[in-house]
């Protein structure tokens, strides 16, 4: 390849990726070509030249955790790319890919440090492309920040489900099967008399065990995706929403929709039961309600779920201030989740007025970005 010379290339009117398409045209910088889809240069390759785009398009990829390829930029004519290695970076940090069948101008280091030399707009140039690189990866951080703060709201959505588990079974079977240890020694009691009472003794506890494994069957069948497959979204919150109201104490209003699985994608439907859950164990938790509203509605494409108690409530403005700490953590991650299948949530309270939770989101989901 030629070196390049110095040049007297004046600026015309039209816009700079022009004036240096042509000015690197009269310093001889060799052309090359590359069809779509073939790599141009790759992630950890070597990097000795940046490339100046004349026709087509590039995709610049970064591989994830999975072995994916992420497009983290997309560049057009009059883009330059590969322009790192010219920071004296001996290894790429992403890969480029001819996206369109492309035409680029190959502009080794030693070439483009002589042709700054020559031409000023050049390194002011390759000062803005730089800028916009170190923008880009700032923006990109950001959103890995971002996905690393859900992730960590997600964990303690699930931590705080499996301590709603435990209290579901600590309350529940495991009281009643200490309950029935206490009747076996009863009735081994009454068998060493002989006492007739025996017999009633007996199916008492046969009574009391039907329903033990009744609610342990419950218990499982709500942690299970295929109760959602069997009875669908509106029967198994029914089931659940009667549960609650009988261990509770709660009157709970609930209204559902025909929904079926071909209306709702199965991920909202499971999310929108799990949203059910966390917002009951919400209620019971903290806000010492007597009747709450269960509401579920379709329309325009979308799902609302309505939750409303007449509970304690209280002010949302002090909340930033750290109070209702533990029941924000639930109101969180429940948003996380509605989130996730690109849905919003608000939450109006006032105190000693209740709490209305409104949650809506597209029958099928949707990234968030």
């Amino acid at each position: 390849m030629p070196e390049t010379q110095k040049t007297e290339v004046k600026l015309q009117a039209g816009s700079f990726p022009h004036y240096l398409a042509e000015m690197l045209r009269k310093a001889q910088v060799q052309e090359g070509t590359f069809p779509a889809g073939q790599k141009i240069f790759m992630d950890g390759s070597a990097g000795t030249e940046a490339y100046f785009l004349l026709s087509g398009s590039v995709h610049i990829l970064k591989r994830n955790d999975r072995g994916e390829n992420n497009i983290l930029d997309v560049l057009e004519p009059g883009s330059i790319f590969g322009e790192m290695a010219l920071l004296d970076q001996s290894k790429r940090s992403a890969t480029a890919q001819a996206a369109t069948d492309c035409r680029v101008f190959v502009i080794p280091k030693t070439q483009v440090q002589q042709l700054v030399a020559s031409v000023p707009q050049v390194a002011i140039w390759l000062l803005q492309v730089f800028s916009r690189r170190i923008r880009l990866a700032n923006q990109k951080i950001a959103e890995m920040e971002k996905i690393q703060q859900l992730n960590h709201r997600i964990m303690l959505g699930q931590e705080n489900e499996r301590k709603r588990i435990a209290r579901d079974i600590q309350e529940g079977p495991a009281q009643q099967f200490s309950d029935y240890i206490m009747r076996t020694d009863i009735c081994q009691h009454l068998a060493r008399r002989g006492d007739k009472g025996l017999s009633d003794e007996l199916e008492n506890l046969k009574d009391a065990l039907t329903k033990g494994l009744s609610r342990i069957q419950n218990v499982i069948c709500l942690l299970t995706p295929e109760a959602l497959h069997q009875e669908g979204l509106c029967g198994i919150l029914r089931r659940y929403v009667g549960r609650i109201q009988e261990d509770a104490g709660l009157t709970i209003s609930f209204s559902c929709p025909s929904i079926g699985e071909r209306d709702v994608d199965y991920a909202v439907q499971n999310t929108v039961f799990c949203l059910v859950q966390s917002a009951l164990s919400n209620v019971q938790a903290f806000a010492q309600a007597k009747t709450v509203e269960l509401e579920i509605s379709v329309e325009s494409g979308m799902l609302t779920l309505r939750v409303a108690d007449d509970g304690n409530g209280f002010d949302i403005d002090k909340v930033a201030q750290g109070y209702y700490r533990s029941e924000m953590e639930n109101y969180e991650s429940m948003r996380d989740r509605v989130m996730l299948v690109g849905g919003q949530m608000r939450i109006q309270s006032h105190p000693g007025e209740g709490t209305l939770v409104e949650m809506t989101m597209p029958l099928k989901p949707t990234r968030q970005g």
